[in-house]
């Protein structure tokens, strides 16, 4: 689905592949003030305005309100993470489902040195671009874990292409890449870090990289003096 932010009114358009058409929704969503910024999961709409950020359930068009600000909101969607940016602090709210209090919506909150111009997510990390530098943001260890020399960035690609990242300001381009996805695990797996890593493992769907990273798990478990929680990773693989 996509959305037309209209002057305080949000209308849903359905993209059809198979058709290549758009196609109206019959329900409008009246807001109190201009949408600036808006993303979408399983048809719960996060919707940014000046004085706040919302949620509005498309179903019945129920609507909360998460957090109060004061101008300049902005969005980026991870799975069904919204991450909001307030000042230099960026609120991470599930929009899984419907909260029913913003508290209850609220999962952590991430705060930077530097108030991110803009900002995108990747998996298990946040890339936070001000006018200084790129403060990257480890999720698994809950903080700044690096500062890229990138000034004033204004624009970020929301993915990737063949796992390049482009950014840009308004007379310079960077292309980023990431480690790659076998680094990464490595570097959870040697850290200890056994949840993170199955997390990040899930989410890449990769057969063959599953059995080398769950024999380096079973090991490190070996090396933490854990020999039960190893046995259950040698055993999980053993083809019966």
């Amino acid at each position: 689905s996509c959305c037309l932010r209209d002057y305080k009114r949000v209308v849903v358009f359905e993209f059809s592949g198979k058709h290549n058409a758009l196609t109206k929704s019959k329900q409008e969503y009246l807001v109190p003030e201009r949408v600036v910024a808006v993303a979408e999961h399983g048809g719960i709409l996060c919707v940014g305005m000046n004085r706040e950020y919302s949620v509005i359930a498309l179903a019945d068009g129920d609507t909360k309100s998460l957090l109060a600000i004061n101008g300049d909101p902005a969005i980026a969607l991870h799975g069904s993470d919204a991450y909001l940016r307030l000042n230099n602090v960026l609120f991470v709210v599930s929009i899984r489902t419907m909260p029913h209090t913003s508290t209850q919506a609220l999962r952590r909150t991430l705060p930077f040195s530097h108030e991110p111009h803009t900002f995108t997510v990747r998996h298990g990390v946040v890339f936070a671009f001000a006018a200084e530098c790129c403060e990257v943001f480890s999720l698994y260890d809950d903080d700044v874990a690096q500062q890229l020399p990138i000034e004033d960035c204004r624009f970020v690609s929301d993915k990737d292409y063949q796992g390049i990242m482009f950014c840009a300001s308004k007379r310079k381009l960077w292309l980023m890449r990431q480690y790659s996805p076998r680094a990464q695990l490595h570097d959870l797996v040697h850290r200890y870090k056994i949840d993170d890593a199955l997390d990040l493992l899930h989410s890449l769907n990769d057969p063959a990289l599953d059995l080398e990273a769950k024999l380096s798990c079973g090991f490190a478990h070996l090396r933490h003096n854990a020999p039960f929680d190893a046995m259950a990773f040698f055993s999980a693989l053993i083809d019966v």
